[in-house]
């Protein structure tokens, strides 16, 4: 896979000075917008010490895909995006500090997003209110969630969201990089395919410019003539604030051993399952960080009884046979899960499943996800309530049973079983 990018930045109609700051590094595959936050210099200083931060890691450690040759994609996806981190953390720490020590620059601070191809893969990563979209085939995907007040009320439920572009304090930001110490990085994994657009942007883009018209202008453009045209037609909007696009399109082949889902069937997918379906699409890419894709052909375990076991398994093709004892008990089919006993109570599982035909698991591991969720709290509140639903539901069919109204099943009219 091979990326073809141009970036391109404008002051705007309306301030005096560009606080965004961008960088385009093909040779690395890094690609990163910033929009800086300050009165004064302020913005701008922050904004350009991020991306000299950024910079000076993808001269050190890109191109990234000789690593990924060595220890694998997985691996150095987690390996690279763990090296961004504490690269963004370094930098917030030298904003923070250089705005503590300046009274020019007191309370500078600046958004980030970013990307960092590694093979077939895109690390992404963001704080701050900038954007990356995708354009895959027609539609149009927001990747990021804004870290904005307004966005932050109507998770909570707080704000409508058609009330958000009228809120007073809608580009208020609540995260981003030299505020503190320490960034707070929201980060997620994106499958390539040939074809692929990313749109990297600044407010001052997507503020004045309708998604529709953005996907318009990616789908049958080059790269620099979609920075200039979406340039020019928020300008032509306003130009409010400063503007900033950077577009990468993604071109060659996927290699035949690829068996990964789409990200975006990958995140549909897990919101056909109970505990994930009150998930947003942004929330959704963010938890595939911790979901493991399996593909068992037939007669193939997926756990054991006896096992302990820590993970959940949703089945989104195929079917999973259930027994014990060697007994056959049942059989399982897409849209239905396993496993949920012995991810909640680290208790040993209580039947043997293995696949019936090929299949398509996702598999996602208690420590993993209650790692995820302890810094978010929303995200928590979704996937607990659905859970203790589910819970209910069994508790209820359990009842029911030794009530004598029913008799109970493994499957349950398909709520979990383990």
């Amino acid at each position: 896979m091979r990326s073809i990018a141009h970036g391109m930045t404008d002051v705007g109609q309306v301030r005096k000075v560009n606080q965004d700051a961008l960088l385009v590094d093909t040779a690395a595959g890094v690609y990163v917008v910033c929009d800086g936050v300050g009165g004064h210099k302020g913005g701008e200083v922050a904004s350009a010490m991020a991306i000299d931060y950024l910079a000076e890691f993808a001269r050190r450690h890109g191109p990234f895909q000789a690593l990924a040759e060595r220890i694998g994609e997985e691996k150095a996806v987690n390996r690279t995006l763990s090296m961004i981190e504490r690269t963004l953390n370094d930098a917030s720490e030298a904003v923070f500090s250089r705005g503590k020590a300046d009274d020019d620059l007191h309370g500078m601070s600046t958004t980030v997003v970013g990307m960092a191809i590694i093979g077939t893969r895109a690390a992404v990563f963001h704080s701050g209110d900038s954007r990356l979209y995708l354009l895959r085939g027609e539609t149009l995907y927001q990747l990021t969630e804004d870290h904005s007040l307004a966005h932050a009320m109507w998770r909570r439920g707080i704000l409508k969201e058609e009330d958000i572009k009228t809120f007073r304090h809608r580009n208020v930001i609540i995260r981003c990089l030299g505020r503190e110490p320490a960034i707070e990085l929201d980060t997620s994994v994106v499958e390539l395919l040939p074809g692929d657009v990313f749109l990297g942007c600044s407010d001052g883009l997507s503020d004045m410019v309708d998604a529709e018209v953005i996907a318009n202008m990616l789908l049958d453009c080059r790269p620099d003539h979609a920075c200039s045209e979406l340039v020019r037609l928020a300008n032509e909007a306003g130009g409010k604030d400063n503007i900033t696009a950077l577009v990468v399109r993604i071109e060659g082949e996927i290699p035949e051993t690829s068996r990964r889902m789409p990200t975006e069937r990958r995140a549909l997918s897990l919101n056909q399952f109970t505990l994930f379906c009150d998930l947003t699409f942004q929330e959704s890419v963010r938890v595939l960080r911790v979901v493991k894709e399996l593909h068992p052909e037939a007669g193939e375990y997926i756990v054991r009884e006896g096992e302990v076991g820590k993970s959940i398994y949703l089945i989104v093709d195929g079917r999973i046979g259930v027994s014990r004892d060697g007994v056959a008990l049942t059989h399982l089919v897409a849209g239905q899960h396993f496993g949920e006993l012995s991810w909640i109570r680290d208790e040993v599982r209580t039947a043997s499943t293995r696949a019936l035909e090929h299949s398509t698991l996702l598999s996602v591991e208690r420590d993993d996800l209650m790692k995820l969720m302890s810094s978010d709290p929303v995200l928590a509140t979704k996937i607990l309530w659905r859970l203790l639903q589910a819970m209910g539901g069994r508790v209820k069919d359990l009842t029911d049973a030794l009530a004598g109204l029913s008799t109970p099943s493994i499957e349950g009219s398909g709520r979990p079983t383990d």
